[in-house]
């Protein structure tokens, strides 16, 4: 097997809780401003093994086309495959560690140690040998294998510490520098580095230099330092920031402040103009002027967590940029060479010295004793803002060669809303563009590697996906999303209908959105008369009075007929309902109504044209209907209904006992290929009639059945492997006739880890079955349930295959790879995660709910209880995670994308509804509420220098828009308390007392509401007084009521004094609009808001945030 290695950019995590910028900046010396923004850099490299293709090198985030992938037989048995990273971590990195803390007591310095294991580690890992380990091994090295790479890696250490010479400036290995035109820096420039940085390896690449007329050149980075261990070690760095939360969060922060959002827009643009930078040079005002040693600022721009750590929280963040470093300027190099010469008792004329003569007398210096010197230089002449860790520092840079040839500040900025990440996104679209005008379209060239443009193109559009509208206060978990049209969506929810909860039962179960419109809208059909109920806190009278005569019913499964322009939606009302949707989800009619005998959980509309539709119900038998849909009369279609042929009592007919249970359709889906569009699959599975589980057998509770009907002629479809387990899921082929089952383990070499499988069907060759469908590979699972199946075509023969699962994973399949997955795409934690002690999180935890293509193969979309939407490139073997999309507040419940695309709706658990889209037409105006100061919250850092005011308005949700409220059913009139109480009144059984403070009281005719209680009253008779104690208590025995009622006092007419003191003080009220012209205008520069003192002005109390 041919091989090779190539090398990527791999940023590391960084352990700041917010986002951090590297500054560099050039000392001036005769002041003047210019800021110039650059994209950022990555800043660390990792190894990644990837095959070599005939076709040519490619980039690991983008995989050559697919290729099965042959692998020899000896490998099978060696477990999973280990990645580079790993296997370099787990036995490379200890072996030289070990090798290089050997060195501590040789002199060398903390840089040096690092540059020897970096160059160790790239020796070992590019050695062919260990290569052919690597793959022979799975990435498990054998016992040999780490003996010998020991000892290589222990003489790679000795000849390299052996024949270590001061290295360069690691300054100038970032920095491209020349000389400058006067002496001494002249102007900043600003490098907004990746913080955290991007986990989509990216290829070197040197910033864009910026000539500037009568200026001196700026230093700009333009390599990347090897940073392997770095990476290798991102996990030690405890609780970071990754940079796809970083980005997640940036995205957030925008949306809900619609000012943050415009400056993040406006980051991409033009550069600000030269005068007008916002940059200052914050360090003139600083005490002492920091100084680090070369190695310790090479380690904080790779990232290092150890830096980072010691500089968080930064001593002048919050009043701007973080200066953490000043070089010496020309002056303070003199000045302190000038007082070693003296100290050193070499003492001539010379005032000044040349570059080469202070660099040859700094290089003498190697080996004195550097720490008593830098006490006795610093806080001297010349050098009263350097302290004696600048100037140690300071001298051991001399004395290696390695300061800066332009002197520069560096500093750390917050970039919260990710601008320059932003920048560097949007610049992808123009290089493609003219790469292909330059290259055509073979995209090679000087994209260096195989580029499909076509599909380069789709996924920068789909990575435009941005939060556009959230609406909450939907009755319950968003169960079903369908799009009608690329403006339109229907949307059903799950609801309250229990006999213990049906006080929360509430409208908007069934909802219709219009991105275009930004609507969504509530709809009443799906509802019945809410039932009595005899017990529990909802059998009170009171309860009954006070609850709406309607109780609305989840609506769990939705569908679209796109020939026929009809609508579908199924219900625990035990209906369907047909709805006929205007294209821009305006508005819908109802159309007909199919009734059930039990709830109806599934329905699907063929897509072959033909106007079929199947709905599954809860009951035993005759469960599946497929109906054939009359567009004069909808509600008297006629329609065929099948049955499974396995039932609860198969094992024995004439048992006596009673049925607690029944197979139950648990999946359904239509054929999606030509020539299949008109079978109907069907799973089934145990269900109980209670909600325990208990009452299956247990040698049932694994079995189930998968049915395929042929619904032109009714006919059964033979399918001929494992038709007789447990069934989670179905999913079709895309553009083949087959399909894929997820069933509980079958067969009689099952490995004890594998709780589910995936089979892959399709049509037999078997000149006697003809029509049936075989399965010709199994997919093993260790996951015990599956929620979602996906199939995304890789090639004629071979295709990705998806399960989403209750433990919070994603088992991805390439066919052509065999049968074990080659990614695990992992969720976090749920959001409402329980800690009881019976808390089983694959049996309690929903999980995956949603998962979906994008436009191709490198963009897998998935949602979780974590309440996290993931976007994924499974082609990418080594880190397949390319972003966070959204973040909800409660866990995922379902998802779907638009016909074209370019538009998600997200449902979460909390009964709220997100559309993500790449139009920014479909970006509705925002309504915002106004936050005080010390709510602000992140948008306080958010300001610039010169900013009037502290920006503080909050985007928030907005509600659906509810239906009108129903008339009540007949017979049922609704009644108001008043109504209630004068019928009492008039009937004599309860009158108004004269004493206003007691009220009602009893009436004449009280007794006729047999209201007494009887063990009250003497011998347990209604009729006898009460007993003693209680007649005491009575309200009409009691003498603590006043006869007095207190009212108000009309109030006094005024006084002329009174009047005269009123327009006197009206004259002193203060109107800020009434100043000259030119105050008004100091005031407004000085940041007042003249706005604020109005009249007119809210003075409402602040909004909370949750």
């Amino acid at each position: 097997m041919h091989e090779s290695y190539a090398q990527n950019v791999d940023a590391s995590s960084m352990p700041m809780a917010t986002a951090v910028s590297v500054s560099f900046s050039s000392l001036p010396s005769e002041g003047g401003a210019i800021s110039f923004d650059h994209p950022p850099s990555q800043l660390n490299s990792s190894v990644s093994f990837r095959p070599a293709s005939s076709g040519g090198a490619y980039h690991d985030a983008e995989p050559p086309p697919k290729k099965q992938r042959v692998i020899p037989p000896e490998v099978g048995a060696k477990g999973p495959w280990q990645s580079i990273s790993e296997c370099i971590e787990a036995y490379i990195l200890p072996a030289v560690d070990q090798q290089v803390s050997c060195l501590s007591d040789t002199g060398l310095q903390l840089g040096d140690l690092e540059d020897i294991s970096d160059k160790v580690v790239d020796r070992i890992t590019n050695d062919p040998r260990f290569k052919t380990e690597y793959v022979l091994s799975r990435g498990h090295l054998t016992l040999s294998c780490q003996r010998l790479l020991t000892e290589q890696i222990a003489d790679e250490v000795n000849r390299l510490s052996e024949q270590r010479v001061p290295s360069n400036s690691p300054d100038e290995e970032l920095q491209r520098s020349v000389t400058p035109t006067a002496p001494g820096p002249e102007f900043t420039t600003t490098i907004r580095l990746a913080t955290p940085p991007c986990l989509t390896p990216t290829r070197d690449r040197p910033l864009p230099s910026i000539e500037t007329p009568n200026a001196p050149h700026v230093a700009t980075p333009s390599a990347t330092p090897n940073a392997r261990r770095q990476t290798a070690r991102a996990s030690e760095t405890g609780n970071h920031v990754s940079p796809l939360k970083y980005r997640r969060q940036a995205r957030a922060l925008a949306w809900k402040y619609p000012e943050a959002q415009k400056s993040r827009l406006s980051s991409t643009g033009s550069q600000q103009p030269r005068g007008k930078s916002k940059k200052r040079h914050t360090y003139l005002s600083l005490p002492r002027l920091p100084y680090l040693k070369a190695s310790d600022r090479k380690r904080i721009l790779r990232g290092s967590a150890e830096f980072f750590l010691l500089l968080r929280p930064p001593p002048h963040l919050d009043q701007g940029d973080s200066i953490y470093h000043v070089d010496f300027t020309r002056e303070e190099s003199e000045t302190a060479w000038r007082i070693a010469r003296e100290l050193r008792h070499q003492r001539d004329a010379a005032t000044s010295a040349s570059p080469g003569e202070l660099e040859s007398f700094w290089t003498s210096q190697r080996g004195a004793d550097l720490a008593a010197l830098a006490k006795q230089i610093c806080l001297r002449d010349g050098l009263e803002r350097r302290d004696e860790d600048a100037v140690l520092n300071f001298l051991e840079d001399q004395t290696r060669s390695q300061t800066n040839a332009v002197a520069t500040a560096l500093s750390l900025e917050l970039d919260e809303l990710d601008k320059q990440g932003e920048v560097v996104r949007r610049s992808r679209l123009p290089s493609l563009l003219l790469t292909r005008e330059m290259e055509g379209g073979r995209g090679f060239g000087r994209m260096r590697r195989l580029v499909n443009f076509t599909n380069e193109f789709r996924k920068l559009r789909e990575d435009d996906l941005e939060l556009h509208a959230e609406w909450t206060g939907c009755a319950g978990d968003i169960a079903t999303i369908t799009w009608v049209s690329n403006n339109g969506y229907l949307c059903g929810t799950t609801a309250h209908s229990d006999a213990h909860n049906q006080q929360y039962n509430k409208p908007g179960n069934l909802l219709l959105g219009s991105p275009s419109l930004g609507s969504l809208r509530g709809y009443p059909q799906h509802r019945i008369v809410r039932p009595l109920v005899e017990k529990g806190e909802n059998a009170s009278e009171a309860m009954r009075e006070s609850q709406d005569p309607w109780l609305y019913c989840s609506v769990v499964s939705s569908d679209y007929d796109a020939a026929h322009d009809r609508a579908f939606t199924s219900s625990f009302d035990k209906t369907v309902k047909v709805w006929k949707v205007d294209k821009n989800g305006a508005a819908m009619e109802l159309l007909g109504t199919w009734p059930h005998e039990g709830n109806v959980n599934f329905v699907a509309a063929s897509k072959n044209g033909s106007g079929l539709v199947a709905t599954a119900a809860d009951v035993p038998s005759e469960a599946v209907r497929v109906y054939y849909v009359t567009d004069g009369d909808v509600s008297s279609s006629p329609y065929r209904t099948f049955s499974g042929s396995r039932t609860w009592n198969e094992d024995d007919k004439n048992t006596q006992e009673t049925q607690k249970w029944a197979y139950y359709p648990a999946t359904m889906q239509w054929g999606v290929a030509p020539g299949v569009q008109h079978l109907l699959l069907v799973g089934y599975s145990p269900r109980s009639f209670s909600i325990h589980d208990d009452d299956i057998p247990e040698e049932k509770r694994q079995s189930g059945e998968i049915c395929l009907w042929d619904c032109i002629t009714g006919e059964r479809r033979k399918v001929l492997t494992a038709t007789t387990q447990n069934v989670f899921e179905v999913a079709w082929h895309p553009t083949q006739p087959g399909f894929i089952v997820a069933t509980s383990p079958a067969g009689l070499h099952v490995d004890e880890h594998v709780r589910t499988q995936i089979r892959v069907f399709r049509p037999t060759d078997s000149p006697d079955e003809i029509g049936a469908f075989t399965e010709v590979q199994c997919l093993d699972c260790t996951a015990a349930d599956i929620n979602e199946l996906t199939i995304m075509p890789c090639s004629m023969s071979h295709c990705y295959i998806t399960a989403a699962a209750t433990d919070g994973n994603v088992y991805v399949w390439d066919t052509a790879r065999g049968d074990d997955p080659i990614h695990v795409l992992c969720h976090d934690v749920p959001v409402e995660e329980s800690s009881g002690d019976f808390y089983e999180r694959e049996r309690d935890d929903t999980g995956v709910k949603f998962t979906a293509w994008g436009t191709s193969q490198d963009r897998f979309y998935t949602g979780g209880s974590d309440g996290m939407v993931k976007v994924w490139n499974v082609r990418n073997l080594r880190n397949p995670l390319v972003r966070d999309l959204l973040e909800a507040p409660g866990p995922i419940s379902f998802g779907a994308f638009s016909p074209d695309r370019s538009k998600l709706a997200i449902g979460d658990a909390t009964g709220r509804v997100f559309l993500l889209s790449v139009d920014e037409a479909d970006q509705q105006p925002a309504d915002c509420v106004e936050l005080g100061a010390s709510r602000a919250g992140p948008m306080a850092t958010l300001t610039t220098s010169t900013s009037t005011s502290t920006s503080r308005r909050r985007r928030r949700p907005k509600g659906f828009q509810p239906h009108a409220t129903p008339p009540p059913p007949e017979g049922m009139e609704p009644t108001s308390g008043r109504a209630e109480a004068r019928k009492y009144l008039e009937a004599g059984q309860l009158r108004i007392h004269k004493n206003p403070c007691i009220g009602a009281v009893q009436g004449e005719r009280y007794p006729t509401l047999g209201m007494y209680y009887a063990q009250l009253h003497k011998d347990g008779d209604p009729l006898q007084p009460l007993v003693g104690y209680v007649d005491q208590e009575q309200r009409e025995n009691a003498t603590m009521y006043s006869q007095k009622l207190r009212t108000l006092r009309a109030p006094l007419p005024p006084s002329s004094d009174t009047l005269e003191r009123h327009r006197w003080n009206v004259t002193r009220d203060l109107d800020l609009r009434a100043l000259p012209a030119l105050t008004q205008q100091e005031l407004e520069e000085d940041g007042v808001r003249l706005d604020d003192f109005s009249d007119e002005a809210a003075w409402d109390f602040e909004y909370e945030e949750e």
